[in-house]
């Protein structure tokens, strides 16, 4: 019963823990877009586990750190080129999923993705 209850409160403690991180404004810059794979590199430091660690385009190229793939692409906006800063929180859904047509280019995207609603 012990252990039961540890579960429960530390499956608590993590479900709140994400509501805090979705509700929090963090600060990305994009690093890579083409029609395929929009790249955010989290310039927060205390939020830097939104992305994967690495992320290497290609052989050769930049060695990125704390890096996700947008995946809902349909409603970042098309403004942004690479380079640019903004801000944004992560959400759970976001309804312009439902008829997004994406490209199918493979073209190496990091293989941490996140849902993200951008504040500029």
């Amino acid at each position: 019963m012990k252990i039961l209850t540890v579960i429960m409160l530390f499956t608590l403690w993590s479900k709140s823990c994400e509501k805090v991180q979705q509700n929090t404004l963090v600060k990305g810059k994009v690093i890579y877009r083409s029609c395929a794979t929009i790249a955010v590199q989290v310039l927060d430091e205390k939020h830097k586990s939104l992305g994967q660690p690495t992320w290497q385009m290609a052989e050769e190229k930049t060695v990125f750190n704390n890096v996700f793939a947008v995946s809902n692409q349909c409603s970042f906006p098309a403004e942004f080129k690479v380079g640019a800063e903004f801000s944004f929180v992560t959400v759970l859904q976001d309804s312009t999923m439902q008829n997004c047509m994406q490209c199918q280019l493979w073209d190496n995207p990091p293989t941490t993705k996140q849902m993200i609603k951008v504040l500029k």
